[in-house]
This record gives structure tokens, C-alpha cells and sequence, in this order.
């Protein structure tokens, strides 16, 4: 079912985090029952779910909705198709819909196929992020893809520091960077020009604990602040070999 302006506005309020229906109803100054009926017509079509929780332990417990893991709705009009169907947001499908996200539509077969590439080490690798001109939207004919990647595995960087992506004809030169997830937060936290460039343009691709949205948050919300000696990261944020 197609999103009204009203339960988009739920949705949109419940990707903050959870939330009763007492509060959707004050912050989208919508009566209480209306807000009832929106979301539990959206729980029978599995779009959330009800948990019940308690601030301190000491109150009683209350109802609150919960996006959980999230959730696509995908509108296809196509010449001899129309359809419109939900799937649930898995990390497969959450890694499709960020690339799909970049503005530049030629760039989404490379980042893909990097992908595809990187499975065998997937485990390895906490965060990926496409940063520069790409992730912008405005690369020229050439530009290479810039991607950052948080991982301890230090023989990642060798495979993929610098790779071509894609048929010898058209392929695409995909830069990497390398960091560990401790190390690449030093340098947010020291205010590494590099490291708030990143983030400010980022299109985060996959991100399965959250590192990088949480990051993102804290960037929008601390000043810098002085990164402990010994931490492995240089001055402008950069690393060596991980």
C-alpha cells in the first residue's frame, strides 16, 4: 500500500528511533486515534512492530513502535509494468538501495561489482563508505571512485588499495582508503579535516552495527576534541597500512 502524507509522517518520526503512539500524536499534532489506526494497520502489513518497554524500570511498562530493522517499498512503472510491493531491508538490500542512491546513475554497476568483489572478506570489514566526487555527484569522465572501508585486516589494503573495476574497455579505478574503526574515530574526534570531509559528503554503503551512522551523529553534535599520542593516525587523519 502506497504511504499517505500521515503515515509517512509516522515513518519518518520512527527512523529517529521508537516510539508511542502518545508521542507521535504530540509531535505530529494528530489525534491519538488516528495515529492508533495508521499503525495498526501498518503492523498487520509488517511494517512495525509493537514492543513494550519503561523508562527507569520503576513506571509502568508502555507501548512503543518500532521500525526494527526497516523495510523498502518499491514502486515500479515500467513499459507493460506496474507493481508495487515491500521488502524487508536486509544488508543486501540496504548496500543496493545506498548505491542506487548516487546520483551519477553510471556509477552504480562499479560499486556493485566492488562489492561482489569484496563478499569473501565481508566479515572482516566493518563499515564502507563512498566519499569525493562520486558520492557528490559531480564526476567528470575519469574520476576514480573513492571508497573508505574500516577493517583490522591488514591484507585488504593490498588486494583493494587501488583497483580497477569492471570490463578493461570502460573500467573504473576504485581508491581506497584503510582504517580501523578506533583509529578513524581518533581522527573524527580530533577534527581531522580529512576524516569531517568524509563524513560531511558520505554516502554510507554498508554499515551493519551502525558505526558509521553513530559517527555521523556524533560529528553533527562535538566539537573536536585532542586524539591520545599513539593512536596511529597522523595528522591530517590519514593512515598508513592497517
Amino acid at each position: 500500500m502506497a504511504f499517505s502524507g500521515r503515515r509517512w509522517s509516522i515513518v519518518q518520526e520512527l527512523v529517529k528511533g521508537d516510539r508511542s503512539p502518545t508521542q507521535l500524536a504530540a509531535v505530529l499534532r494528530l489525534s491519538l486515534q488516528g495515529v492508533y489506526h495508521h499503525l495498526k494497520q501498518m503492523e498487520s502489513e509488517g511494517l512495525v512492530h509493537r514492543a513494550e518497554t519503561s523508562h527507569d524500570g520503576s513506571t509502568r511498562p508502555f507501548t512503543v513502535y518500532t521500525l526494527a530493522g526497516g523495510f523498502c517499498q518499491v514502486t515500479e512503472a515500467l513499459p507493460g509494468e506496474a507493481r508495487q510491493y515491500t521488502l524487508t531491508a536486509t544488508e543486501l538490500v540496504k548496500v543496493h538501495l545506498r548505491i542506487w542512491s548516487i546520483p551519477q546513475q553510471e556509477y552504480h554497476y562499479y560499486l556493485e561489482a566492488l562489492w561482489w568483489e569484496l563478499q569473501p572478506f565481508i566479515e572482516r570489514i566493518e563499515g564502507i563508505v563512498l566519499y569525493g566526487s562520486v558520492a557528490r555527484g559531480d564526476a567528470r569522465q575519469g574520476s576514480d571512485i573513492d571508497i573508505l572501508l574500516l577493517t583490522a585486516d591488514k591484507g585488504l589494503e593490498k588486494r583493494f588499495g587501488a583497483r580497477l573495476v569492471g570490463p578493461k574497455e570502460t573500467a573504473k579505478l576504485v581508491s581506497s582508503q584503510f582504517f580501523t574503526t578506533e583509529d578513524f574515530s581518533l581522527s573524527l574526534r580530533a577534527g581531522s579535516q580529512f576524516a569531517r570531509s568524509v563524513m560531511s559528503e558520505a554516502i554510507i554503503v554498508y554499515d551493519p552495527r551502525g558505526v558509521f551512522a553513530g559517527m555521523r551523529r556524533d560529528t553533527a553534535g562535538k566539537a573536536g576534541e585532542r586524539v591520545p599520542r599513539g593512536s596511529g593516525a597522523d595528522a591530517s587523519g590519514r593512515r598508513g597500512a592497517v
